[in-house]
């Protein structure tokens, strides 16, 4: 995948990372709106 984007493996990672992090915390903000 990171020779698609041509990107480095750590910023594919981080970018992942970051990703996952924002999704888990989106849901911690649903659940507790609810």
């Amino acid at each position: 995948m990171s020779a698609t984007l041509r990107l480095p493996q750590s910023k594919v990672k981080i970018w992942f990372q970051n990703r996952r992090a924002r999704q888990r915390r989106e849901s911690l903000n649903s659940t507790v709106t609810t």
